[in-house]
């Protein structure tokens, strides 16, 4: 019986000795992914592939701008756009003549820029 009780305190010893001593390290938790840096409102550019059209030709017009989530507003003073986006097509209609201008509006939840390209119709 003595034997057990021995047994009992050396074991019950070793046991505190462990739980004080002996430090349970965790594993270190994983950095947070940082966020990305949103890109900057920027309406930069507007092109058209021609600038002199004849009735019915068509020429490609591009908005450069940068930012997150943007949307592009296509407004001609005559004829129609066809598509959508930061590139579409401009068709004069049968009575533009001249110069006409065409307006595109970027914009995102925050910023908004405008500008404005002249075509020439013959």
């Amino acid at each position: 019986m003595k034997n057990i009780k021995k047994y009992l305190s050396i074991i019950a010893i070793l046991v505190f000795y462990i739980f004080v001593f002996c430090k349970c390290e965790k594993e270190p938790e994983p950095e947070p992914e940082p966020e990305p840096i949103p890109t900057p409102f920027s309406f930069t550019s507007l092109t058209a592939e021609d600038d002199t059209l004849s009735f019915p030709e068509t020429t490609k017009l591009t908005a450069v701008a940068t930012g997150e989530e943007l949307s592009y507003v296509w407004i001609p003073e005559k004829g129609d756009i066809i598509g959508d986006g930061n590139t579409v097509y401009y068709a004069p209609s049968a009575c533009t003549v001249f110069n006409t201008t065409i307006t595109c509006k970027v914009s995102n939840e925050n910023n908004s820029a405008t500008k404005e390209i002249t075509v020439y119709v013959q």
